[in-house]
């Protein structure tokens, strides 16, 4: 950028300057494009509709976290993969982040959870892409448990089910 404003290619400058401004304003009719279904997945959500806009493994999860708090003693602290997510469905309910898979073994992934003091889990299928139907489910959860269910058979039970098309599983760790 020196070269292009001060130094020896400063006659070149206007380029670099055309190049932001195209991309800006392409960035502009893009952002203008989606200001029509905002509006109406905003009208909709201020008018009570707390899930309008969500596709089904959002949907699914969001209702989890809602069962969580109405189901679940204030004692359980719970672990999943969008703890802020799950936070604002539950009406403040603190939930324990699992954002990546911190080992292969299973002993350390259970005394994690178990030092956390994390009672039960949510396991959600949650696209990559929830606007891509074909677009890969987010396994970050399911490898956790895996690992700790067939080391520890029987540490984890299945509690609830949210959904039939990309569930959201609750599961007790013991």
């Amino acid at each position: 950028l020196y070269k292009l404003f001060i130094g020896s290619l400063r006659k070149y400058a206007f380029i670099l300057i055309a190049l932001v401004g195209i991309l800006m304003v392409a960035n502009l009719f893009r952002s203008l494009e989606k200001v029509p279904k905002q509006i109406t997945v905003l009208s909709n959500y201020m008018a009570g509709d707390r899930f309008y806009g969500f596709a089904d493994d959002w949907i699914n999860y969001l209702t989890m976290a809602e069962w969580v708090d109405k189901n679940l003693p204030k004692s359980a602290f719970v672990a999943c993969r969008k703890p802020g997510m799950a936070f604002i469905y539950s009406k403040g309910r603190n939930f324990h982040g699992i954002y990546r898979l911190p080992s292969q073994d299973p002993t350390e992934l259970y005394t994690i959870l178990k030092d956390a003091k994390v009672t039960h889990v949510i396991m959600a299928n949650l696209r990559a892409n929830p606007d891509d139907p074909n677009s890969a489910v987010i396994t970050t959860e399911r490898r956790y448990l895996e690992a700790i269910n067939q080391a520890f058979p029987g540490k984890l039970k299945l509690i609830h089910q949210v959904g039939e098309n990309y569930p959201a599983y609750l599961y007790e760790l013991n």
